[in-house]
C-alpha cells in the first residue's frame, strides 16, 4: 500500500478490504493466490466462484 503510483495504493486497499471479508467469512467460494519473487509480492489474484457456471476474479499487480 506504500506505492503511492498510478493507483496502486488504492487497488492495494481494495485488496486488503476484500481479503479481509474473507478473514471474517462474509464471502464465500474465495481463493488468493500471491506470486512472490524474491520475497516480494509480484503479482495477487483473487476469484470466486458464484455458481456452478460463473466464476469472478479480479487481477491486481504490484508496482
Amino acid at each position: 500500500m506504500g506505492v503511492a503510483k498510478d493507483y496502486y495504493d488504492i487497488v492495494a486497499a481494495r485488496m486488503y478490504a476484500e481479503l479481509l471479508g474473507w478473514y471474517r467469512f462474509r464471502v464465500a467460494n474465495e481463493f488468493v493466490l500471491v506470486g512472490a519473487i524474491e520475497g516480494g509480492i509480484a503479482g495477487i489474484v483473487n476469484s470466486r466462484l458464484v455458481d456452478r457456471d460463473v466464476g469472478m476474479s479480479s487481477l491486481r499487480r504490484s508496482a
